[in-house]
Order: structure tokens, then C-alpha cells, then sequence
């Protein structure tokens, strides 16, 4: 088996990669509305599926990212600084221009940072060059390579498809362990059908290799020093990998600044969601337990999401599935149905909200343990003292 690399290429986090070829494939039939425009300068689309900030009680938001492109040979084309006084809404996206002076190359790689204290998760990064050549990364990466990561409802292609999202936060205070990512553009470009299928048949070739795909627990886009392959990567005519040997690496740093720190694999399956010291910290986890994602999409699987060591972010109700992931303590429970579920569940009501005209709660253990419910929900249950200030509604209107 191989060793695993910088993100954590865990058999759960890579497991779903079976059906990598043909979703690379299929994700990247983009339209031209999954990119923003480009003229002697780069765009770079952030599209946000989740953040860590409460709006109105019912939308979530987090912090505009500082990104950074390079060349093929490392040379910095351009970089924008991220901002925690601006945000992007979850389900909504940011095109930053880059201005690349009077270097107007293709965009090879590009470096991604928190750029506050609210988290992001990124369901898809999609980069025009000043050529106007379109390129694009999903969170789908992420997740198969062991990130910290959630649902979504953006869309991506001409398919529909819906990327997971993943998550970068600026001091990692309540257990997202990535500050950013780096990401080698071409590797992801859906023309390379041979490199789909290696990825298919080798993850270690899409999430062990540092200047490929890399999560990192420290780096700042812009200052930090860059892997990159040198020299650049060759490849078959199908698009897949010439030389593996080439592909695992830890990269040649350019660039000046200190080196980032990529993401092990145990940092990542040994996540710490207890509060931090700090305000920042003491926030984060406030709004993360006080509020509920409500879907009304049948791929949004409950129990993929609790029974994930890398899932992070809102409890989740799939009303499609009758389910409800409580992320604090990874349990699922029913949604209560008011005839044969009526206790150990999660009351929604109508329009999710609960039947006595608050928010969404759960009910109190029953006395007799129903079928749905676990001895050890039965036995040792608190459940009556959890309820939702915060309600995000997903509706499918497709």
C-alpha cells in the first residue's frame, strides 16, 4: 500500500474515487457561466458552498480568500489579498481579478488562503486566462483526498453536478485543519481523460503528490514560497502521467518566504471540534451548533455525512431521506413524522419549522426504544437540549 501523502489519501476519503473518470469528465462539460470574464489579466471564480458566518439566521457567508497564480517554470504571474471584511454568501460566488502586469502567461498553478477568521468551504474555482483558455477545480478533489468537507447545492457544467465543498480556514479554532490549498491547474482540465483514469486507478497520483493537489495547515498565497514540478510535468497522448516518478514529489520551492506546511494525513482523521481559547474559536463553534442545514436533495446522504471522520460544519435534515445528522456528536437520528416517530427525533414541522412554532428541536428519548432508535441513544440520550436558533433551507427546484 502506498504511504500516505500531504492530504490523506484514507481509504474512506478515496473510496468513491471508482467513478472518478467519468465525473471529471462530466464536471467539466462547464457552460460559460461557470467562469467569469478576462481581459490581459486572469478571473478567478471562488464559488462558496458553505461559510462560518451567520447572517440573518437563515444564510451563511465567510471571508474572501487571497490567492496567488504562477507559471509553469514558477514564475508569479499575479496575486490579490484575501479580505475579512469582505465575504462571499454560501450558494453564491466572488470573481477576483488578477492583474498579471506584463506577464500575460497561462496560469499553472494556483495558491488559495483563508483571508479571515470566517471559514470557507469552495465548491469550485474556476480560472480564465488572459488567452482566455478555461480551466477549472472542484471540492470533489478535496473530499476524495481526505479534506475536511460538506455538502453543497451549487452547480457545476452543463451536467448539473453538484461538487462537495472544502473547507480553509485562517487558524483552524474549531477543527478545520487547512489554511489553504495548492492546486496544479492542467492535472484537472477534463481534455486529460488519461489522467482521469490514472486517477481512477492510482488516487495516490491525484492526492500524494505535493505540487498536484496538497491541503495546508500554514501558508499565506501570496508570501509563502510554492512547489511546483520542475522539471514541468510530460504526458501520453491520452493526457495520464508519462513518469510517476516525477509525479511524487514534494515539489521545487519558488518563490520567496517561508515554506508551507502540507497537511498530514493523521492531522487530518484526528480532528479536534472542542472550542478553542479564543473569541474567534468560541464564535465559530457558537454558529456551527446553532444552526441546521434543511435539504430537500435526495444526493445529500445523511449517513455519508455522520459516519464521515473528514465531514465538517452545519447538522444536516434531509427531509427526501426522513434523516437528521447531528454533526456535534456524528449521530443520526429520524425526523420526526408525528405518527409511528414522535420521540428520539428531530421535530422540523411544517416548512421546517417545529410543530409548536420554534425552531427545529429534538424530542426527548421514548421510554420504550422504538425500532429506529439505538440501545445507546435509548440508554444515554440528551437529545431533549438540542434546537437550532439558525435554519438553511436547500429546495430543489430542479
Amino acid at each position: 500500500m502506498a504511504e500516505k501523502g500531504p492530504v490523506g489519501a484514507t481509504f474512506e476519503a478515496v473510496s468513491g474515487i471508482i467513478g472518478l473518470t467519468n465525473d471529471l469528465v462530466d464536471i467539466f462539460k462547464s457552460s460559460d457561466s461557470d467562469f467569469g470574464s478576462s481581459d490581459a489579466q486572469s478571473t478567478v471564480r471562488v464559488a462558496l458552498g458553505l461559510g462560518t458566518s451567520a447572517n440573518d439566521g437563515s444564510s451563511l457567508s465567510g471571508n474572501v480568500p487571497t490567492l496567488a497564480l504562477w507559471d509553469d517554470v514558477g514564475n508569479m504571474l499575479g496575486s490579490v489579498a484575501g479580505s475579512h471584511k469582505q465575504t462571499i454568501a454560501a450558494g453564491n460566488f466572488q470573481d477576483i481579478t488578477v492583474d498579471q502586469g506584463d506577464n500575460n502567461g497561462e496560469p499553472t498553478y494556483i495558491g488559495i488562503s483563508a483571508g479571515g477568521n470566517d471559514a470557507i468551504c469552495i465548491s469550485y474555482i474556476s480560472i480564465t486566462s488572459p488567452s482566455s483558455q478555461k480551466s477549472a477545480w472542484t471540492g470533489d478533489v478535496g473530499y476524495k483526498c481526505g479534506a475536511s468537507w460538506h455538502y453543497s447545492t451549487l452547480r457545476f457544467g452543463e451536467n448539473g453536478h453538484q461538487p462537495y465543498c472544502t473547507w480553509i480556514d485562517v487558524d483552524g479554532s474549531d477543527g478545520i485543519q487547512a489554511m489553504g490549498m495548492g492546486v496544479h491547474i492542467p492535472d484537472f482540465n477534463p481534455q486529460q481523460t488519461g489522467l482521469a483514469q490514472e486517477f481512477r486507478n492510482n488516487p495516490d497520483a491525484m492526492c500524494n503528490s505535493t505540487p498536484r493537489f496538497s491541503m495546508y495547515s500554514e501558508i499565506d498565497a501570496m508570501t509563502n514560497l510554492y512547489p511546483i514540478f520542475q522539471p514541468t510535468l510530460q504526458y501520453n497522448s491520452d493526457g495520464s502521467d508519462t513518469d510517476l516518478n516525477k509525479v511524487f514529489v514534494g515539489g521545487t520551492m519558488v518563490g520567496q518566504g517561508d515554506n508551507p506546511n502540507p497537511i498530514s494525513s493523521t492531522s487530518i482523521q484526528k480532528r479536534d471540534l472542542s472550542p478553542g481559547p479564543d473569541h474567534n474559536a468560541t464564535a465559530k463553534r457558537r454558529n456551527r451548533l446553532d444552526t441546521i442545514i434543511v435539504t430537500q436533495y435526495p444526493q445529500h446522504q445523511t449517513e455519508k455525512l455522520c459516519n464521515s471522520n473528514s465531514s465538517y460544519g452545519p447538522s444536516m435534515a434531509n427531509v427526501h431521506e426522513g434523516l437528521f445528522c447531528d454533526m456535534e456528536k456524528k449521530r443520526l437520528l429520524p425526523i420526526c413524522n408525528g405518527k409511528n416517530v414522535t420521540c428520539s427525533c428531530l421535530d422540523i414541522g411544517h416548512d421546517h419549522h417545529s410543530s409548536n412554532g420554534t425552531k427545529p428541536f429534538t424530542r426527548p428519548p421514548c421510554k420504550v426504544r422504538p425500532r429506529y432508535a439505538s440501545r445507546e441513544l435509548a440508554e444515554k440520550d440528551d437529545i431533549s437540549t438540542l434546537s437550532f436558533k439558525n435554519v438553511v433551507n436547500w429546495k430543489n427546484y430542479h
